[in-house]
């Protein structure tokens, strides 16, 4: 229903590869693509290892970095995170930190906790772990502000809004964000390659809003 999904459907039936690299060779048919082979040839690492001081800028090359797992030395569980080893290791210890206010059962994560709670609802909440989507039912509350959600993803995202740390930072100035998607468009002043071009002229910009003040001047 949306006339930008087909024209960007009709790229599939194309070989014209209209995004080239200012720096190699590289050439696509999407913006995105060139985004992310940009990466290539910056200094800035996005993506870094939570366990160590490995850093890249593709989850593909982070993944097979945290692929190696960490055997367990009480039983034959194994991981890749170590933090992911140290909440497995409270089961060996045999201490749970974390009680029910309602019925007193103790557990060994809070995550664990959280669900049981469920339990004590008058009524049945779900039939199964899908409709947590469908439900008021926000498991994951900010500390700060009215925010909850479903997901701890969500919320580790949301908190982001009420931090002033910006991890992302740019590696030709001094700009810097909390957001990857912000700095790869920020990224976009550094670069000879540009993205949009004008249909009538020879104008380029890397940025619809310039694009668009641009073809807004009427020609008399």
């Amino acid at each position: 229903i949306y006339n930008g999904s087909l024209r960007n459907h009709k790229l599939s039936h194309s070989n014209t590869k209209i995004f080239k690299c200012s720096s190699c060779d590289y050439e696509c048919k999407r913006k995105s693509k060139l985004l992310d082979h940009m990466l290539v040839h910056s200094d800035t690492k996005l993506l870094k290892c939570t366990e160590c001081t490995y850093e890249s800028n593709y989850k593909s090359n982070l993944k097979v970095h945290t692929h190696v797992k960490t055997p367990c030395s009480d039983c034959e569980y194994s991981c890749k995170q170590k933090s992911n080893l140290n909440k497995h290791m409270v089961i060996h210890s045999k201490i749970k930190l974390f009680t029910c206010s309602i019925c007193n059962n103790e557990f060994y994560r809070k995550d664990t906790l959280k669900l049981h709670m469920l339990t004590h609802s008058a009524k049945k909440l779900f039939k199964c772990i899908h409709m947590f989507k469908h439900s008021d039912t926000k498991l994951y509350k900010c500390s700060q502000c009215d925010f909850s959600s479903i997901y701890n993803g969500s919320l580790r995202n949301h908190k982001l809004s009420h931090s002033n740390t910006k991890i992302f930072k740019c590696s030709s100035c001094d700009y810097e964000c909390k957001r990857k998607s912000k700095l790869l468009d920020h990224m976009l002043v550094h670069s000879d390659t540009k993205l949009l071009k004008c249909t009538e002229c020879t104008y380029e910009s890397n940025y619809k809003s310039n694009l668009k003040v641009h073809t807004h001047v009427k020609t008399p």
